[in-house]
């Protein structure tokens, strides 16, 4: 029986591998970005279920101190909308950065927080003396807490869909 020449096993080799390896995806920064933006879109509505689609299955969240899942944050907004609490964010220089599959997110989001409920209002406190930098005008019966958030998140393409893996939240204090 005659054999192939070994180079032409090679190239139907390497030909195959090749045809089954699928293409990367090009990066793609305006996906990221209309992530973050729906991400925050959502919470400010209070649809955290549609907030929560936005983040991988395990994904972790720092805010004040060490990563925890994600769902606990979530878990926070959740008591803060039920004791009705309102949130606004303006979020400005967005900078988005990656390769292929993952991409890298920071942007400053000024953060306004309104409440009126005494329980809203203890929230605020407890924030207040664990030494929260932002500012709280209490001067009226809805009181408005404000700060300048400086945040950055980690995104993975999964299925063709980004998801926030990791969201890093630093509160800066007021400008003096």
């Amino acid at each position: 029986m005659l054999k192939p020449p070994l180079s032409l096993m090679a190239i139907v080799c390497f030909v195959s591998v090749g045809c089954g390896t699928p293409a990367p995806q090009p990066f793609d920064a305006d996906g990221i970005e209309e992530v973050i933006r729906g991400f925050t879109a959502a919470l400010q509505s209070a649809q955290l279920d549609s907030a929560r689609a936005f983040l991988a299955s395990d994904a972790r969240w720092i805010e004040e101190g060490f990563p925890a899942p994600a769902d606990d944050a979530i878990a926070a907004f959740r008591t803060y909308f039920s004791v009705g609490m309102g949130i606004q964010y303006e979020l400005r220089d967005i900078t988005v950065r990656g390769e292929g599959d993952f991409g890298w997110v920071t942007w400053a989001n000024e953060g306004a927080f309104t409440v009126s409920s005494p329980e809203g209002k203890d929230i605020w406190r407890r924030y207040l003396a664990a030494g929260w930098p932002g500012a709280v005008d209490s001067s009226s019966v809805e009181w408005r807490a404000s700060a300048l958030y400086i945040e950055s998140a980690v995104l993975q393409r999964q299925d063709g869909v980004w998801r926030i893996a990791l969201n890093h939240i630093t509160e800066l204090p007021p400008e003096q």
